[in-house]
């Protein structure tokens, strides 16, 4: 797929619609459109229960246009792998012919902490799939509790800031390192008020493939610093540049 301009991208038919749930100034839909945006082939997304599988398929409504499953916290990655391991077998039956990509969307919760053991699992075992995490470091679909993405010193329920602790005392997990050190051949960061980030990443993460262990891994920083009252002290847009690729 060629690079395509942010004028282009408003003219293709999207993948997820408008008129979701998530929360007024909430990045993770625009993330979700721009990846998905990244290539032209058939997509399957597994999504783990959090704030973005909620606010997307309310019951009767959905905004997904692409075939999609509502999976648990701690397994929307080997969901996906799953998915990924049936359309291979189906694909060498002669059963499918079509191309197809295959996304995992999940919060730093389902990342980082609860989905860690699927995510390594599905990475270790080189599935042809996708994990995009949209961290907004902290769980916040179930009341701003603290998780190992929630920066050192923030102020979440679980690690109020007062006069007994200083907030987390902690600093967060950099899981992208996490995600490198699979040897997986693509990593990387973006940042949603880097527009064209999102898109961009998808598109390379898309097209990187190495025999045998060809899974991707994308890791948005989504700040939500009035939730987590960090003020100034930490912002989206740190480190979101970083990208590795080993082809």
């Amino acid at each position: 797929m060629s690079t395509r301009s942010i004028k282009d991208l408003t003219k293709l038919e999207p993948k997820m619609a408008s008129g979701h749930r998530l929360c007024a100034g909430c990045a993770e839909g625009i993330i979700a459109r721009q990846v998905l945006m990244a290539t032209d082939k058939p997509v399957a997304v597994a999504n783990a229960t959090g704030c973005f599988e909620v606010s997307t398929s309310i019951y009767p409504y959905t905004s997904w246009k692409v075939p999609w499953i509502h999976t648990a916290f701690g397994n929307g990655a080997a969901t996906c792998a799953g998915l990924e391991a049936a359309y291979q077998s189906l694909k060498r039956q002669g059963k499918i012919t079509d191309e197809m990509r295959f996304v995992s969307f999940a919060g730093d919760g389902a990342t980082y902490d609860i989905g860690l053991q699927a995510l390594s699992g599905a990475m270790e075992r080189g599935h042809h799939m996708m994990h995009v995490c949209f961290n907004n470091e902290a769980y916040m679909n179930t009341g701003i509790q603290r998780s190992s993405a929630t920066q050192f010193g923030a102020s979440t329920t679980t690690s109020p800031a007062g006069s007994v602790i200083p907030g987390k005392g902690e600093y967060s997990k950099d899981m992208t390192m996490v995600m490198i050190a699979h040897d997986i051949p693509y990593a990387a960061q973006a940042s949603p008020p880097q527009l064209e980030g999102p898109h961009r990443q998808g598109r390379e993460g898309f097209r990187v493939r190495r025999t045998g262990v060809p899974e991707r891994h994308i890791h948005m920083s989504q700040g939500m610093e009035d939730r987590q009252r960090l003020g100034d002290i930490h912002g989206p847009a740190g480190r979101s540049d970083l990208c590795m690729a080993s082809l």
